[in-house]
């Protein structure tokens, strides 16, 4: 199994002063990274703990930014 490297922030160079974009992770990825099951993650984000963002009717992912916060929440 693949070790998950999570990007909070969207690489930008100083020349690119484009809009940033949030890093999307799969609700797999999300579940093995913070060593829950999918239904946990069905959970945090039924309850506001975590953002989802759909695709069409059975596509989702998460924001790279709301795992972190969620990290940061619970550390406290």
């Amino acid at each position: 199994m693949r070790r998950l490297e999570l990007k909070v922030a969207v690489r930008q160079s100083k020349e690119d002063e484009g809009p940033k974009f949030p890093r999307l992770v799969r609700i797999q990825e999300a579940a093995d990274y913070l060593g829950v099951s999918k239904k946990a993650i069905h959970d945090y984000i039924k309850s506001g703990k975590l953002k989802r963002i759909k695709f069409g009717h059975r596509s989702a992912r998460i924001t790279a930014d709301s795992i972190a916060q969620f990290l940061q929440d619970s550390q406290k």
